[in-house]
């Protein structure tokens, strides 16, 4: 099978696992789609695709910002995947799981852009500068792949995994410090995930390493609503209220930075307990 013929089957599986709520074989192991610029092919084949059925694109989503996630993976960047305007819901809404193939959530920072920004040649004054407001948010990541058994390719082809989002209270960016800004992700009332800004990857005014000194095609273009991982993913089951997203009061953010580290041990133990099962998988 040519490299095309196998872009555009893989492209297809996951089109309809999406359409059907029917997951997938890994088209990793499928379709033999294992590097990432093929992946971002299969995921652009996709978006053409429900672009040309109406879908509006309304921002970009970043994920795999977590240092323990990209370990997980074996990665050194982040990828990317489309925010559409069918996939948004209201802050508070009551969203069915059923539209939804094995959705989880996570906490998220996302930023709503003022400008436009259509080269990776760019400095961190010129992404600050082109960012209208910042906007407390939570994104419900899915799957295709059964079991989230996924791949770096897997997740790229599978729209970064993406599912949907909610938005919630806006700031300015002078007024928050997304190094320090936390958020508290709760279920029935008991937390159960909190994160802060600067666990993601830090803020940067130079290209990440592996990048051969340019900022990643997931950078440009910006023109609306794109978010980072702020808190690890939670389960959930039947049905979900989209979290009330708010920003933190100092006292909070002080009580979140307190727990950094342990969050951090906490992470560095998943990734551990993933490995050995894993091993004990193979």
């Amino acid at each position: 099978m040519s490299a095309d013929a196998r872009t555009e089957k893989a492209a297809a599986a996951i089109y309809d696992a999406r359409t059907s709520r029917r997951p997938i074989a890994p088209i990793s192991e499928t379709y033999g789609i294992v590097d990432p610029r093929v992946a971002y092919t299969v995921q652009d084949v996709n978006t053409t695709r429900w672009l040309a059925e109406g879908r509006r694109l309304v921002g970009r989503k970043i994920g795999l910002t977590s240092e323990v996630v990209q370990k997980q993976l074996g990665v050194r960047e982040p990828d990317y995947g489309m925010l559409w305007a069918d996939a948004a819901y209201d802050n508070g809404a009551v969203v069915p799981s059923v539209r939804f193939i094995q959705p989880r959530v996570e906490a998220e920072v996302a930023f709503v852009m003022g400008g436009r920004i259509d080269s990776p040649d760019v400095t961190l004054h010129d992404l600050t500068a082109a960012v209208r407001f910042a906007r407390a948010a939570v994104e419900i990541v899915d799957s295709a792949i059964a079991d989230w058994k996924i791949t770096l390719a897997d997740t790229i082809a599978d729209n970064a995994s993406g599912g949907g989002f909610v938005l919630g209270d806006t700031r300015a960016l002078d007024e928050v410090d997304v190094r320090l800004c936390g958020m508290v992700l709760s279920r029935n009332g008991a937390p159960a995930s909190l994160g802060v800004g600067a666990a993601c990857l830090g803020i940067r005014s130079t290209p990440p390493s592996g990048s051969h000194g340019r900022w990643p095609r997931w950078v440009a273009p910006w023109r609306r609503e794109t978010s980072s991982c702020r808190a690890r993913s939670v389960r959930w089951s039947t049905c979900f209220r989209a979290i009330r997203s708010t920003w933190r009061s100092r006292a909070s953010r002080r009580s979140i930075s307190a727990s950094r580290r342990r969050c951090a041990r906490e992470g560095e133990g998943r990734a551990h307990r993933l490995r050995e099962h894993r091993d004990r998988s193979a």
